[in-house]
């Protein structure tokens, strides 16, 4: 989540800055220094994160996220004081290497989680049947919910959608469910 903020973090408030930094400098592409400060956030994760995870695999995920975060720390101090454009870049990058460990925090997740052994112990593989429906049917209700606050105008355009979508997944669970037991 820290990777999604530290790219947006700066959405509202980039133009001004970049504005600010390019008067001081005579600079008169403010669109296209903003454009490249993005990118560079962008870009230096892509680039880094096989190596982090690299580095993850051989020193361990913990080390790696820390070291993250302390970079993150330092590199959007150094953004935020920046006070020429070339300085905001490099910090917008390194900001971006020191944020590029999505891929370990992943992996540190699915390391620590004991959820997905109890579902390929208990059944093969295929996990908790009674669990995974009671998942669906509440993503279908969560679902409702949302629906019924951001889209009541097209619930009403479209009445048929919310009978397929809710019953739709009941049989679809209830069909999965009878050919789990018939292969038992």
């Amino acid at each position: 989540m820290i990777d999604l903020i530290g790219f947006g973090i700066v959405i509202p408030f980039l133009t001004y800055l970049v504005e600010d930094l390019a008067d001081s400098q005579g600079i008169v592409e403010v669109g296209i220094w903003v454009g490249i400060l993005m990118t560079s956030y962008s870009a230096a994760q892509f680039l880094f994160s096989p190596i982090w995870g690299s580095i993850s695999d051989r020193i361990g995920r913990r080390p790696v996220l820390m070291i993250g975060l302390v970079g993150n720390t330092v590199f959007f101090t150094m953004f935020g004081l920046a006070n020429t454009l070339l300085i905001a870049l490099v910090a917008r990058f390194l900001a971006g290497v020191f944020n590029g460990n999505i891929a370990v925090a992943r992996a540190y997740i699915g390391d620590v989680s004991t959820l997905i052994d109890t579902f390929l112990k208990k059944n093969k593989g295929l996990g908790d049947i009674e669990h995974i429906k009671f998942r669906a049917e509440r993503t279908v209700l969560d679902n409702h919910e949302l629906e019924s606050i951001f889209e009541t105008g097209d619930r009403f355009s479209h009445p048929t959608n919310d009978y397929y979508r809710e019953y739709y997944y009941k049989e679809l669970l209830d069909d999965l469910e009878t050919l789990l037991k018939e292969e038992n």
